[in-house]
């Protein structure tokens, strides 16, 4: 969940569907949607991943909030996710919220017994403190998610999580981070990809993945879930930067829960769920 100074004049503001939001928890979408679904879906095997790691950092460099009120369509999606899926939601948020990425993995972790401090960063200060309450995790200070990943990558980080809005329009502020930190660990990246709106974003998409193409290490594996049932607007993407062999070991989970969301989210992503 991204930061409000990185993505226009408007900012990101959390606009559930016919409620009020809370001015300090303002969002541009509503969390619990299918790209959340599907990152923590993915978040779960990565966490197995993570066992034999205990005590090396995660950072969640786009961390936003802990977790966010959940509103009725997205109880009805959780209700209708897998049961892990669902009870990993519910034991990281509770009943009423929905988890960050980072605080599900942070939780998922916790109870494999394979804990490590979770290093968040948010450029609103109000989403930063609010991370202080919650033990095994440590707000960063810094100029921007870039910033800080360019800084930590020589740390090893086991894994680092990006959620940034604009992406598209700062790949080449995040490309040098990203490079470095797959070289020894994993980096989890979730795109909102609007190809099917139309060349220009599918051109936009191409450049992307071709320039990430020469910077990373292994081939992303990418799970896709479309937007919407009929006539999708975009798609949500997950992407996986590591090596080659913990992406050999990851591939078959990734795609089994890939699978698994889009039989129960149906939708045309135009392309396959999964690539590798």
């Amino acid at each position: 969940m991204s930061t409000e100074e990185t993505e226009g004049s408007r900012g990101w503001r959390w606009r559930p569907k016919q409620t009020r939001a809370p001015r300090d928890r303002l969002l541009l979408y509503e969390p619990g949607n299918r790209g959340d679904l599907l990152k923590a879906a993915w978040l779960l095997p990565v966490a197995e991943e993570l066992r034999g790691e205990a005590g090396r950092s995660v950072f969640d460099l786009c961390a936003g909030a802990p977790s966010y009120p959940l509103t009725a369509a997205a109880r009805s999606r959780r209700g209708r996710a897998p049961r892990p899926l669902r009870e990993a939601l519910i034991h990281a948020g509770g009943e009423d919220h929905w988890p960050s990425s980072g605080l599900l993995l942070h939780r998922r972790r916790e109870e494999l017994g394979a804990g490590g401090l979770l290093r968040v960063f948010d450029r609103n200060r109000d989403r930063l403190a609010s991370w202080r309450p919650f033990s095994g995790t440590e707000p960063l200070v810094g100029e921007s998610g870039e910033q800080i990943l360019r800084s930590i990558a020589p740390l090893a980080p086991a894994l680092v999580l990006i959620d940034p809005y604009d992406l598209f329009h700062r790949w080449g502020k995040w490309r040098d981070g990203i490079a470095a930190a797959t070289a020894g660990g994993m980096v989890l990246v979730y795109l909102y990809n609007k190809s099917p709106r139309g060349e220009g974003h599918r051109d936009q998409y191409r450049r992307l993945r071709a320039a990430l193409a020469g910077v990373v290490p292994a081939p992303p594996l990418i799970g896709r879930l479309a937007s919407d049932q009929l006539a999708p607007r975009a798609l949500h993407e997950v992407w996986l930067l590591t090596g080659s062999s913990r992406r050999s070991r990851l591939r078959d989970a990734l795609a089994a829960a890939t699978a698994e969301l889009v039989a129960l989210f149906p939708g045309d992503a135009g392309s396959a769920n999964f690539e590798d």
